[in-house]
């Protein structure tokens, strides 16, 4: 018996690829599901999904680890020896977010743990404010985020901020978060 052909191969693979996008893709919006935007989560693990018997070359599905995923575990695959689960993901929280008098155009976010930058720009400031802000820069250090804006807050103006951020094993989803406007 041959192997088969290359032209039937991708195929082959052009349907493997489908079924896996519709595994790892957020239901409702057309981008990766969002606990799976964290590069080690068990998900990502592709080739761990599968089971494959080299005496007879039958792939089949790695139920168990699936489920353990489902779960909320970070299992192995059996093929790492010596590695435990380390468990389910800890979630990040927003410990303060204010603006400073000395700072006025700095928004300071601090949170539970330490978040990594955000590859996606997912950061929007909003609220009722004097004058439309815009963001100019984005400084991550450790568990705190400055977010500065193009100009000063002052006293009276309502803050707000929009984001989603990653840390080792969470991440947290900020929508119009009450930002604390210490300016006098």
């Amino acid at each position: 018996m041959a192997r088969i052909d290359a032209t039937a191969a991708k195929a082959a693979a052009a349907l493997a690829a489908a079924q896996l996008t519709t595994i790892l893709q957020d239901d409702t919006l057309t981008e990766l599901f969002n606990d799976y935007k964290q590069s080690n989560h068990p998900m990502r693990g592709v080739e761990k999904l599968f089971l494959l018997a080299p005496a007879t070359g039958v792939v089949t599905s790695n139920d168990a680890y699936i489920d353990a995923a489902y779960a909320g575990n970070y299992p192995t695959s059996g093929i790492e020896s010596g590695r435990q689960s380390q468990g389910t993901p800890t979630p990040i929280t927003l410990v303060s977010a204010a603006v400073a008098d000395a700072d006025p155009d700095i928004i300071v976010l601090t949170f539970s743990e330490k978040v990594f930058e955000n590859q996606s720009n997912r950061i929007a400031v909003g609220g009722t404010v004097t004058t439309e802000k815009k963001i100019s820069s984005i400084d991550y250090n450790g568990t705190i985020v400055n977010v500065q804006v193009d100009s000063a807050y002052i006293n009276g103006d309502v803050i707000t901020t929009t984001l989603r951020l990653f840390g080792n094993r969470g991440y947290i989803d900020l929508v119009d978060q009450a930002v604390t406007n210490n300016v006098n």
